[in-house]
């Protein structure tokens, strides 16, 4: 299928936009570290190998030097881009971000939102973070001493972490020093396809009811548009429409919060997109979708819940998959599953009714495998607080095992009360 085109970035191969200046080092003016106004110094160093380093706090929502280095970390994420801090101050966060510089140039920092939240306190979130750049234990070890000391000069109560994939020795170094998130079921998988195969293949791979569904197009005209900023209305009413049948809040939460993240992603890094699908000339579904280095991600959707019969949305992500695979990408990244199913549907195991109507059984549908990403981390300074914590989640856990006692002593309970009546 040909997909029309309404104001695409131009000359974009594999999602690097080869005219963006964000891209090309030698635009990079490192001097600005020196702006007070921009940067805060808080330390130098020397560590092992004789290497200096010096600290920074960036001071500005939207920080140039920073993004250009989180896009040249391959698996980088783009909520590490500080136009993500940006977006989410509509939502109440701000933002801490730490740099580390090493001859005149950044080999590591994060970038983590905070939010206050009445009775609890401050709560932040550092979504795949740190970001490094290079295997250097001392370095990792600094930064890590230093995570923990920013987040008690800012009295924070409870901190998320959901780690990097890699290097590998940051989600351990955090595990040796926080808590393993046992009990909130961040997202620890997500559901990812090899575009590096042929189409052909790529078909072969589905499971048989999608290749039924998607054969279903042949039957009904359909297209699909990509769309530009005057769309984003339509695509949050969709995507707050599709939300409300599910019984979830909408995110992002409003139209204003989507449209600075289109402005940042789309407009500024090209690493943002809106895709429209029609049937005959009725919109049916929207997907706002990253194409960032090599994967292809369809991050939000919005549903009319219209022409189900006609399974707009198995159509809808086979044609998106073909275009990411024309485009270079390597990857089609469908989001965050649920393990467990997942692990089930691929070892061919009996699937219950609920499970099948899952979105992960959806996504699983398409020949995907599982991509595992790191457990999330806890950090909790308050000892009192962090008792509470882990007993919590010992409840939570064995709550099944603790019904049954509770069960199993009562009737025994009622039974010696039967023998006193009687």
């Amino acid at each position: 299928m040909e997909v029309l085109k309404e104001n695409l970035p131009e000359e974009s191969i594999g999602g690097v936009n080869l005219k963006n200046p964000l891209q090309n080092n030698e635009n990079v003016n490192w001097k600005i570290f020196a702006n007070p106004l921009k940067y805060n110094l808080l330390d130098e160093l020397t560590l092992i190998g004789k290497q200096q380093y010096r600290i920074y706090i960036s001071l500005s929502s939207e920080d140039e030097q920073w993004d250009q280095f989180v896009l040249s970390v391959q698996g980088s994420c783009p909520f590490q881009l500080s136009g993500w801090a940006s977006a989410k101050e509509t939502e109440g966060w701000r933002f801490l971000r730490i740099i580390y510089v090493c001859n005149n140039a950044i080999v590591a920092g994060y970038q983590i939102l905070i939010k206050k939240f009445p009775l609890i306190g401050k709560i932040a979130y550092l979504n795949r973070g740190p970001v490094l750049n290079r295997n250097d234990y001392s370095l990792l070890k600094k930064i890590l001493t230093d995570l923990e000391i920013f987040l008690s000069k800012n009295n924070i109560k409870v901190t998320v972490i959901n780690p990097p994939e890699s290097p590998r020795e940051i989600f351990e170094g955090l595990k040796s020093l926080y808590i393993l998130d046992s009990s909130h079921r961040l997202i620890n998988a997500e559901a990812e396809i090899d575009l590096s195969a042929d189409e052909d293949i790529l078909h072969r791979n589905l499971l048989r009811m999608r290749k039924q569904n998607i054969r279903k197009a042949e039957t009904y005209q359909h297209k699909i548009i990509e769309g530009n900023q005057n769309d984003l209305e339509s695509f949050f009413n969709l995507m707050s429409e599709t939300c409300k049948r599910n019984n979830v809040k909408p995110n992002p939460p409003s139209l204003n919060a989507v449209r600075r993240i289109w402005d940042y992603y789309h407009n500024k890094m090209q690493i943002l997109n809106l895709y429209k699908f029609y049937i005959a000339d009725e919109l049916i579904s929207v997907i706002l979708a990253f194409e960032y280095q090599d994967t292809f991600t369809p991050w939000k959707y919005g549903w009319s819940g219209k022409k189900s019969s006609y399974k707009p949305n198995d159509v809808f992500h086979w044609e998106l998959l073909k275009l990411a695979k024309k485009k270079g990408f390597r990857k089609y990244n469908i989001g965050g599953i649920n393990l467990t199913i997942a692990e089930k549907f691929l070892n061919h195991k009996q699937l219950t009714k609920s499970e099948i109507k899952s979105s992960t059984f959806f996504k699983m549908g398409f020949g995907c495998y599982i991509k595992r990403l790191p457990d999330s981390i806890l950090l909790i300074p308050n000892p009192f607080y962090r008792f509470l914590y882990r007993f919590y989640t010992y409840l939570k856990i064995e709550k099944e095992s603790i019904k049954k006692l509770i069960r199993n002593n009562l009737n025994s309970f009622l039974s010696f009360i039967k023998t006193l009546i009687f």
